[in-house]
This record gives structure tokens, C-alpha cells and sequence, in this order.
């Protein structure tokens, strides 16, 4: 149960951190520590994320 919660609260970390990132969330972000699976949540969202990053710099460069 425990894990479970975990991986949740690492799911939605990610969707919040890509939607700041992208633009399409405003205001404050989720106070507190970030997840420590963060990295086991979405990891295909994360790697398109980061593909995308480094697009937006190769162009705005």
C-alpha cells in the first residue's frame, strides 16, 4: 500500500513539474519534498520532456 501511495504522489509530481514546464500550469507549485520515486513514474513522459527541452535550446540558441 505504502509503495503504491509513493508511486501516486510520484505521478503526479512529474505531471506537475511538466505542465510548469511546458507552460500549461500557473501559480504556486505543491509545497514540500518531491517524491523520492520520481524517476519510476512516467518515464517514457519524462524522456519526451527532456527531448523537448533540448529542442527549445538547440533553437533558441
Amino acid at each position: 500500500m505504502r509503495m503504491e501511495r509513493s508511486l501516486a504522489s510520484a505521478r503526479l509530481a512529474v505531471l506537475e513539474s511538466v505542465g510548469f514546464g511546458l507552460g500549461l500550469m500557473t501559480g504556486s507549485r505543491t509545497s514540500g519534498r518531491r517524491p523520492n520515486r520520481m524517476r519510476d513514474a512516467f518515464p517514457e513522459l519524462q524522456a519526451l520532456y527532456q527531448e523537448l527541452i533540448l529542442r527549445q535550446t538547440k533553437h533558441g540558441a
